[in-house]
């Protein structure tokens, strides 16, 4: 994707239809978002207060069926990472994930990917969506698959060279900007915490990951370079902030409103390095620092229709996705009815961003 220009004052952060509106949060990261996929990435918090306010003329009818939602689906939140010794294609950043309106949750992915990638078919990720619900088995993308499949060892491969690109002899390689020194007192509280959550865990080093860009833009963020049976890892303790859900609807604790995310997305799945911890009183992410094996900035089209069916059937293990495909898949006529209105709805959040960002 193309770097694009702005036409709003990056200082600013609030488009001229936004002025005037008091419940809607204001877009932020503005003047830091290259282009409109960035800016769209960095606003789960600002579409789910826009939708709480247009969702009901929009897609109302489909309102009722809610359940856990990512609450920011795009093609950097899924990845195909090692839980329980499995390569499983998952949503790995639930930053705003919540309890919330389903049709809002693929909503927000259409509008994702049709940014992501023009070309691809709105009423082709809507029957991806519902396919999904409905439980199908859909093949693998063939591109993809060699990452899906590949042994154990390779895969550990892959970490350890990844690994080795960032240390030295157990020391990270600092880089202003990208890996940055931590105090001595936040090195103790961090290998203190880290130390109790995964034991016999060597922490080797910890340093600061600066977050300048995104939804994550002004959290803390650590890494931890940590030996566990002879093998390097990095970990990331990040802070956990509220979720986009609560511009729609409040979440409730913060610690135990992840950890329950983490729970339902990942199937029931455990990994001793994906944990909700807390430091200093405030809740934080523990998780091993995902290795991307492929780029999430060019997917081709099959993967991305993938994608809305791994939310689909992700969605669909709950009642209220169950309950959603009973009343938008019952007739070819409520099925079109469904997938028009969720285009209709994504076409009009992408027109409301698009208002404070001008796109080549």
């Amino acid at each position: 994707m193309s770097r694009q220009t702005l036409r709003a004052d990056p200082n600013s952060c609030v488009s001229n239809t936004l002025k005037d509106s008091v419940a809607t949060p204001t877009v932020k990261q503005l003047g830091a978002s290259k282009n409109l996929y960035q800016l769209m990435r960095s606003n789960a918090l600002h579409y789910w207060g826009w939708a709480k306010k247009t969702a009901p003329s929009g897609v109302g009818a489909y309102l009722k069926h809610e359940g856990w939602v990512s609450g920011d689906p795009h093609p950097g939140n899924f990845a195909i990472i090692q839980v329980e010794g499995k390569l499983k294609l998952l949503p790995v950043d639930l930053d705003d994930a919540g309890r919330g309106p389903l049709v809002l949750d693929i909503t927000k992915l259409l509008g994702m990917l049709k940014v992501f990638n023009p070309e691809l078919k709105a009423k082709q990720v809507t029957q991806s969506y519902l396919d999904g619900l409905a439980g199908k088995r859909i093949a693998f993308p063939e591109k993809y698959r060699e990452f899906r499949d590949m042994t154990k060892t390779d895969y550990e491969a892959i970490v350890a060279e990844y690994v080795g690109k960032k240390q030295k002899n157990g020391k990270f390689k600092l880089k202003e900007g990208e890996i940055e020194a931590a105090t001595r007192t936040q090195k103790d509280k961090v290998k203190t915490l880290v130390s109790k959550a995964i034991p016999g865990a060597k922490i080797q080093d910890v340093a600061i990951r600066p977050v300048e860009r995104g939804g994550s833009a002004g959290s803390l963020r650590f890494w931890i370079l940590i030996e566990e049976k002879g093998k390097q890892r990095i970990l990331e303790l990040k802070t956990i902030q509220d979720s986009g859900l609560n511009a729609y609807v409040p979440q409730g604790e913060k610690g135990k409103h992840f950890q329950e995310a983490f729970d339902f997305f990942w199937e029931g799945k455990t990994d001793p390095h994906f944990q909700v911890v807390s430091l200093d009183g405030k809740p934080f992410f523990l998780r091993e620092k995902k290795v991307d094996l492929y780029d999430s900035q060019e997917l081709n089209k099959e993967m991305s229709y993938y994608l809305a069916y791994t939310l689909g059937r992700l969605h669909g293990r709950q009642p209220g996705g169950k309950a959603l495909l009973a009343q938008a898949a019952r007739s070819e006529t409520s099925q079109e009815t469904f997938q028009d209105a969720v285009k209709a709805l994504a076409k009009s959040y992408l027109k409301e961003i698009e208002s404070v960002y001008d796109g080549d």
